[in-house]
């Protein structure tokens, strides 16, 4: 036999082998994790929204509110105008309907706490 035959039987007897091998081989690599894009108009600016709400002077309750819609989707400034409207809307009513509400500071700032009522 010459050396070229004796390779080409080698080769056609390990073959089986072989494959089988590639396979386990194959098998045995970790996978590619893709780690999904971010796109930049998805991410929320905490700071940003956390500065607004600050700046707002909105009270607890209130500022809870706007955290709520903003989790849903509405952007923080209309989910502060809102809440101020709401404020606006219930001092008015208040004020309207039931005499006059003192409120416990000195300012037009909402204060859910009365301190008193006058006719």
């Amino acid at each position: 036999m010459t050396p070229e035959e004796i390779t080409e039987a080698m080769s056609s007897a390990l073959k089986p082998l072989t494959d089988r091998l590639t396979k386990i081989e194959e098998s045995l690599k970790t996978p590619e994790v893709k780690t999904p894009e971010v796109d930049k108009a998805d991410t929320v600016d905490v700071a940003g929204i956390a500065e607004a709400v600050a700046e707002s002077a909105l009270p607890k309750a209130a500022r809870q509110r706007v955290y709520i819609a903003v989790e849903s989707g509405v952007k923080v400034d209309e989910a502060i105008a809102a809440e101020k409207t709401y404020i606006d809307e219930i001092k008015q009513d208040v004020r309207g309907n039931i005499g006059n509400v003192m409120l416990s500071n000195d300012s037009d700032d909402f204060s859910p706490v009365v301190t008193g009522w006058s006719k």
